[in-house]
């Protein structure tokens, strides 16, 4: 944590976050500072707990909403890992699936599937499982991490659950699987099953989608 995102919690007549962290600090109060400059700090993990069972004690229902303040701070600042991780704490796991699914293809593109899928799987069944998209991009991780019989699944579950989507969404999606699809044939070796789902892709996906767009060319390539 940080003066600013402390002072997000903070009620604005209160107390200044940034000197009441000075005071800590030279106190040697279990604060741990993590630069030079003693901007960010961290509590020791026995007295953080002890602080948070007090909190829910003094003022029950208060954490969720101050952990919603302290995940839109963190998201407005572009620290994804943490608004995540607050919004999963607050209880939101909508708002948590939402800053997920931002995230989700530049962390795929710079082969961070190793954190895209943590996140995802840090959610309850329940809510991951409702969302088709969230499963779709489960599924594309999954596909270039190699695990390809379980990316179909996901991905087969995902369009089956988002039959309710509008027709342009639900095209897109099914594009998307295309794609995927595409993808593990050509993993296979199952080079004409891998071109015939690539034509598919092709007619459903939306021109701006680059990502699923770009397995296109290359399993065409390896499959001539």
């Amino acid at each position: 944590f940080s003066a600013d995102v402390c002072a997000a919690l903070l009620p604005p007549d209160g107390p200044s976050a940034a000197s009441l962290l000075d005071q800590l600090d030279h106190a040697q109060l279990f604060l741990v500072p993590l630069d030079e400059q003693r901007g960010w700090y961290r509590y020791h993990q026995l007295f953080a707990e002890a602080l948070q069972d007090r909190l829910d004690r003094e003022h029950p229902g208060l954490s969720a909403e101050l952990h919603r303040r302290a995940g839109d701070w963190f998201d407005a600042a572009g620290h994804a890992e943490p608004a995540i991780a607050h919004a999963r704490a607050a209880g939101d796991h909508h708002l948590a699936i939402q800053r997920i699914r931002a995230q989700a293809r530049p962390l795929m593109i710079r082969g961070e599937l190793a954190t895209l899928l943590g996140w995802i799987e840090s959610l309850p069944v329940e809510a991951r499982n409702a969302e088709p998209w969230l499963m779709i991009e489960q599924a594309m991780a999954l596909l270039f991490a190699g695990q390809l019989d379980l990316a179909e699944a996901i991905g087969a579950q995902a369009e089956a659950l988002a039959t309710r989507s509008s027709d342009a969404e639900l095209d897109h999606l099914r594009g998307v699987l295309a794609a995927l699809r595409a993808y593990a044939a050509d993993a296979k070796g199952a080079f004409a099953q891998s071109l015939a789902h690539a034509a598919q892709a092709d007619t459903l996906l939306r021109p701006d989608d680059y990502l699923a767009r770009g397995i296109l060319p290359f399993v065409r390539g390896r499959a001539y």
